[in-house]
């Protein structure tokens, strides 16, 4: 009798466990849903990484366009991890959408990764197909099941932090601080040496993403995302013309992309526009949300 009481406890503890695990794991993913646009059928994505979540704001970009933003963008991703976001966010819609905003910068075609650890931002969706062969091809089989088996295993604080945002609606820059000029003259002394690769099999990987996104939306915008003056010296000048004219060409090649480039002095020369060389603060994601609402009205994209 003892045996069987034992057996019924136990029983009875591992079903209200994973009642309680699906439970927190399917309100902490509806957070996410709702944090990143996903299953909202929005006019406009945005996807790139942190230049993107620094430099645009979702929340002013829907009040000036009057089109739903979704803001599908994280840090230290890759060009792989972002086509794999781009079949994520797809396998959400039902319907094209109007304009996907594509960040592109001098790394875009680099063969390193931004970030040895990126594949556990997408543990949450491990249930998508996409996501799921993502994470397969990136972690151990034990890692895998257990993630897969427990469900708030894939969970860490800062995606906790990103569900809470997102039933917040949360969605600014919070980042104040400016550059110290002075304290970037070391810069100086790198001009035109920092190499802007171009790595063939990452420029296959960029169109295979081109064509994925022309199968789901009607426009495209490539934005390249600003970088402050100094910073950008640094980079390989010839190498660095090799990518934008790559950029420029193959966007009048399609005509339904487009290219907005902000490396626009009165946003790069301005040390107040950011946190560090590479990302503006929440004035420079004004600035750089205002110019890609211009850009989108210009080109008669709000209609």
């Amino acid at each position: 009798m003892s045996m069987f009481i034992w057996l019924k406890r136990l029983i009875v503890f591992t079903v209200l466990f994973f009642l309680i695990d699906f439970g927190i794991a399917a309100g902490l993913l509806t957070g996410l849903n709702k944090y990143f646009g996903l299953n909202s059928n929005a006019k406009i994505l945005v996807n790139g990484s942190s230049m993107s979540l620094a430099g645009f704001n979702k929340a002013k970009i829907e009040t000036a366009t009057n089109k739903s933003v979704a803001f599908y963008s994280r840090n230290g991703v890759s060009l792989e991890d972002r086509k794999t976001m781009l079949e994520h966010y797809f396998n959400t819609t039902t319907q094209k959408t109007d304009i996907v905003v594509l960040e592109v910068n001098p790394l875009l075609f680099s063969k390193r990764f931004t970030a040895a650890n990126v594949y556990m931002l997408f543990l949450p969706f491990m249930d998508d197909p996409a996501i799921d062969q993502f994470i397969k091809s990136k972690t151990t089989f034990k890692d895998y099941c257990v993630r897969k088996l427990i469900r708030t295993s894939r969970y860490n604080l800062d995606l906790f932090s990103l569900s809470i945002k997102g039933y917040l609606g949360i969605y600014e820059n919070k980042k104040t601080q400016v550059l110290d000029a002075k304290a970037l003259n070391g810069l100086k002394s790198k001009v035109n040496t920092v190499p802007v690769e171009f790595n063939n099999d990452k420029v296959a990987l960029f169109k295979r993403t081109i064509a994925l996104v022309e199968n789901h939306s009607k426009k495209i915008i490539l934005v390249n995302m600003p970088i402050f003056d100094s910073k950008m010296k640094t980079f390989k000048n010839d190498e660095y013309q090799v990518f934008l004219s790559f950029i420029k060409e193959f966007t009048t090649s399609h005509p339904n992309i487009l290219f907005l480039d902000l490396n626009q002095p009165e946003i790069t020369a301005n040390p107040n526009l950011f946190s560090d060389p590479l990302h503006v603060n929440v004035e420079g994601q004004v600035k750089a949300s205002e110019a890609l609402v211009q850009f989108v009205n210009a080109n008669g994209l709000n209609k």
